[in-house]
């Protein structure tokens, strides 16, 4: 089966595809700028601490008097921060941190002051191990201000991540639904109606006629047959093409001249059928005649100046009648119509 989509469902499945593309592409985006920034997250921090344990190694090195190993530890201690100063601009959230200042300052200086206060050698312990003290708590608490931000932004991310992920998701299901409604509305439209006229098939008039034929309340009920006369040679000389402009043309034309309660259907080929509820036989002749006088109004240009007629059948249908046998009285009728000449209507009651 070849599902036929609408022009305008095609826009809207082509409109979701083109934003879940995007959905996909940000977050790819997104999960890569997580990636990388947990790394240099990482990193700044690590960095901090080091820092932080590492002012206090230096004094404690320097007070047990292994200068050598102070010295190292202090060389670290600058290396760290350092690294730390070219790095920790990674925290920064552009729309949010744009303009804040996220450099170890407040540590530098304190490390600095240390540093004079070791390298003077005049120094007393107490007032080393308060320096100490003091680098210890500002780098403590701008190693939990890094944390804070990190964890911050990794949070934001993934927000912005999941909530991609979840937009791209319902993207998705609003596809599938769409493409569903369409399947299921194609199938539907196939078991009920005449794929070329877009009228009832006869299936479906089967089953309104076992309906209304059983429900008295419909009652008058009348029945029209109609063919069209020299279909097949209006195909043999003009083409199928032009055979089905002329199907689906009187197919218009009679359901625009046709009660929303009447039963219209096409019932194989050129001929077609109606069920009239609520119609006595008069009125459906009268009806009939109007179909017919509409029908030979109909142009098709590829037919030039020859005219589109229909012979009709009509027949009133009684109560719990077998379709079987009303269809073959109206069609008896039909036959007896193009029998006296065609474009005219027969009555068989």
């Amino acid at each position: 089966m070849v599902l036929e989509i609408s022009n305008r469902t095609s826009r809207k499945i082509l409109y979701l595809i083109g934003f879940l593309y995007l959905f996909t592409i940000v977050g790819s985006g997104l999960a890569y700028y997580i990636i990388t920034k947990s790394y240099y997250y990482g990193q700044v921090i690590n960095y901090a601490g080091k820092v932080r344990g590492g002012v206090q190694r230096v004094v404690k090195l320097y007070i047990a008097g292994d200068t050598k190993k102070s010295l190292q530890v202090a060389q670290e201690v600058d290396q760290s921060l350092e690294i730390l100063s070219l790095t920790v601009d990674n925290l920064k959230i552009p729309f949010l941190d744009r303009d804040k200042n996220f450099q170890p300052t407040e540590v530098k200086a304190c490390w600095e002051k240390l540093k004079k206060e070791i390298e003077s050698k005049t120094s007393n312990i107490g007032k080393l191990v308060n320096q100490s003290e003091e680098c210890w708590h500002v780098s403590d608490k701008t190693t939990d201000f890094y944390q804070e931000i990190a964890e911050r932004n990794i949070q934001l991310l993934e927000g912005l991540y999941y909530t991609d992920i979840t937009l791209a998701l319902l993207l998705i299901l609003l596809l599938i639904r769409i493409v569903y409604k369409e399947v299921i509305g194609h199938l539907e439209f196939k078991a009920h109606f005449d794929p070329l006229t877009h009228v009832f098939n006869r299936g479906t008039f089967l089953e309104f006629y076992k309906a209304l034929s059983r429900n008295k309340s419909f009652f008058p009920l009348s029945l029209i047959m109609f063919d069209l006369d020299h279909f097949k040679e209006i195909n043999d000389k003009y083409g199928h093409n032009v055979g089905d402009k002329v199907l689906k043309s009187v197919a218009q034309v009679v359901k625009k001249n046709l009660r929303s309660t009447d039963i219209f259907a096409r019932w194989g080929g050129e001929e077609f059928i109606i069920l009239l509820p609520d119609t006595d036989l008069a009125e459906a002749v009268a009806i009939a005649e109007q179909l017919r006088k509409e029908i030979s109004k109909i142009k098709i240009p590829e037919l030039g100046d020859r005219k589109i007629t229909a012979s009709f059948g009509v027949t009133p249908v009684w109560p719990n009648e077998p379709l079987k046998q009303a269809v073959s009285r109206a069609d008896e009728a039909l036959y007896e119509s193009k029998r006296r000449g065609r474009n005219r209507i027969f009555i068989i009651s």
